[in-house]
């Protein structure tokens, strides 16, 4: 399953999306997070942790060095962004 939505939150162990999805806790899905002001894309796989009706918090599996290095930026850059 890959999602596309807005996020919720994100942080270095996973995010929040704020729209209703079709999993159940335990699935995994992909993400391709964009941050437009940052011209920024980066591909993650993570894993359903809490499904409500309002959207589901993921928890990012399997995050390479690279990864994580570049979520780092994407995270700082949002903060600065806000």
């Amino acid at each position: 399953m890959v999602l596309g939505a807005p996020l919720s939150d994100l942080s270095m162990g996973g995010c929040g999306l704020d729209v209703p999805i079709y999993a159940t806790v335990g699935d995994r899905v992909g993400l391709l997070l964009e941050i437009p002001a940052q011209d920024r894309r980066l591909a993650l796989l993570a894993e359903v942790v809490r499904v409500r009706d309002e959207g589901c918090g993921l928890r990012f599996v399997e995050v390479t060095d690279a990864q994580r290095k570049e979520l780092r930026r994407c995270i700082h850059g949002a903060h600065t962004a806000s």
